[in-house]
């Protein structure tokens, strides 16, 4: 089962992570996301990393995570470094994941990816070097957390329009006003006010 937090942007103009305009795209709509336990020594604090870069995430409520329980249940509950374009594709077939994170540690420099489940292909990945004289233990966290924070920012949009599920629609008339929900997750870059920019994003097989 997925995590029952919805994440929706309002879609405001926002800096737009480096790439082509697929990738923004892609980043912009992801509502689905499985995060595997990173690939490090001990395994221990592995599985701890993955929970606080997990509940860091739910907490962002920007996008659906898949559950331990939904993972242990696949049989993958376990570490991820680098995938192929086919693997990726399996996995995120096997998961409904619109995007999978796959987290890695060589030689104190710590490496979070995020790969397209439809396509296979790298979507954000960025890296960080840990303190040669500080224990791992002692940093992974924090780093790990901030690579958490530097993919969210670069997503580029802020929130996305809901359904009501009252009229299954996503705008509503309340008389000469046109109106929309909007769901922003628990850190806002909105105030009232605001200019909004509305975009209609769209999947096109080739």
């Amino acid at each position: 089962m997925w995590v029952s937090h919805f994440f929706f942007w309002p879609l405001l103009s926002v800096s737009a992570p480096q790439g082509n305009q697929d990738t923004s795209s892609i980043l912009a709509d992801l509502q689905r996301v499985a995060v595997f336990i990173p690939q490090m020594d001990p395994p221990e604090l592995a599985e701890d990393v993955w929970w606080k870069m997990r509940d860091h995430l739910t907490k962002k409520r920007r996008m659906f995570l898949a559950s331990k329980q939904f993972l242990v249940d696949k049989e993958l509950f376990q570490p991820k470094a680098t995938l192929s374009r086919a693997d990726a594709i399996i996995l995120a077939r096997l998961l409904d994941a619109q995007a999978l994170v796959t987290s890695y540690l060589r030689e104190k420099t710590f490496t979070l990816q995020v790969i397209d489940g439809r396509e296979g292909q790298t979507l954000w990945q960025a890296t960080k070097t840990l303190n040669p004289s500080i224990s791992t233990a002692d940093q992974i966290f924090s780093v790990s957390i901030s690579l958490i924070d530097d993919f969210v920012n670069a997503i580029p949009y802020q929130g996305s329009i809901m359904i009501d599920p009252l009229i299954g629609k996503a705008l509503y008339e309340e008389g000469d006003i046109l109106l929309a929900k909007v769901s922003i997750g628990n850190e806002p870059r909105i105030r009232p006010g605001d200019m909004s920019h509305f975009i209609k994003l769209k999947n096109t097989e080739a």
